[in-house]
């Protein structure tokens, strides 16, 4: 489950926020659907590039640091790129091709 390796990946065992972190994997999504991925790309989380760029995404949100969220910032956007020029990722205007 995407929310558990989440957290995982920003070092939380407890679940104070999980609701904040549930809704940052959903803004993840959503920007990746405004960014141009296939929404029905966007939404699987049990695809591994989706997941990463989900993760990333979240660890650039939930961080304090100035430059972790510089780095994470540049991560999140070079793997968004990549998936949009994945035509297995890219949305075609409406279309999910």
């Amino acid at each position: 489950m995407i929310l558990e390796d989440v957290k995982q990946r920003l070092r939380f065992t407890h679940t104070k926020l999980d609701d904040d972190i549930k809704a940052t994997i959903n803004t993840a999504k959503a920007e990746m659907i405004r960014l141009g991925i296939l929404t029905s790309k966007a939404e699987d989380e049990n695809d591994p590039l989706i997941a990463e760029a989900i993760k990333t995404f979240c660890q650039r949100e939930f961080t304090d640091d100035e430059k972790k969220y510089e780095m994470f910032n540049k991560s999140w956007e070079t793997q968004v790129d990549g998936l949009r020029k994945s035509r297995k990722y890219k949305r075609d205007g409406d279309s999910d091709v």
